[in-house]
C-alpha cells in the first residue's frame, strides 16, 4: 500500500484503503481480545509489518488459550472459540484480498488455503449479510479459489 492507496475505494462500499486498514488492525486486536490476549498495534512501519505483527500477537494469544468452550464477544454474547478464532483466518485474507484491489495488485495463496478459509466463512459470512457482508457475488469465470471467497463474501473485483 502506498499514500496513493488511502484514499482509494476499496471493494468494501464502507471502506477507503485507509479505512480498511484501520478496520483490519481493529479486527485483530478485537479477535486477539477474545483469547484475552493484549494486541498492541506497532507505531512504525508499513502496513505489512503492523498487521504481521499484530497477528503473530493474536495468533500466539490463541494458541496459549487454545479452541475449548466459547469466549465472550464485545456484545457480551457467548460465541464458540473455535469460530471466534476462524475469524481471524478469514479476515486477514479476505481484507488481504481487499487491500491487494484496493491498491491494483493481486495476492496469490494456493487453492487449498483459500478453500480452507472459505469452510471457515462459512459459519461466520451468511448471519452477517446485510452488516459485515454483502449478498453473495457471482464470481468470474475464471476466478480462483481466494476470488471465489471474496464472491461468496459479496466482493467484486475492481477494474
Amino acid at each position: 500500500m502506498t499514500a496513493e492507496d488511502r484514499e482509494k475505494q476499496s471493494p468494501c462500499s464502507d471502506f477507503n484503503g485507509h479505512q480498511l486498514a484501520v478496520h483490519l488492525m481493529s479486527s485483530i486486536a478485537e479477535v486477539g481480545g477474545m483469547a484475552e490476549t493484549t494486541v498492541s498495534r506497532p507505531e512504525q512501519g508499513s502496513l505489512e509489518h503492523k498487521v504481521s505483527v499484530m497477528a503473530d500477537q493474536a495468533i500466539t494469544g490463541w494458541r496459549a488459550r487454545g479452541l475449548e468452550g466459547t469466549v465472550k464477544l464485545s456484545s457480551g454474547h457467548e460465541f464458540p472459540a473455535a469460530q471466534a478464532a476462524s475469524i481471524l483466518a478469514i479476515e486477514l485474507l479476505l481484507h488481504g484480498w481487499d487491500l491487494a484491489q484496493t491498491s491494483g495488485q493481486r495476492i496469490v495463496v494456493s487453492e487449498p488455503l483459500a478453500d480452507y478459509v472459505r469452510s471457515l466463512a462459512e459459519d461466520v459470512v451468511p448471519p452477517g449479510r446485510g452488516r459485515s457482508f454483502a449478498h453473495e457475488a457471482e464470481p468470474l469465470p475464471d476466478a480462483d479459489a481466494l476470488d471465489r471467497l471474496a464472491a461468496y463474501a459479496g466482493r467484486t473485483p475492481l477494474a
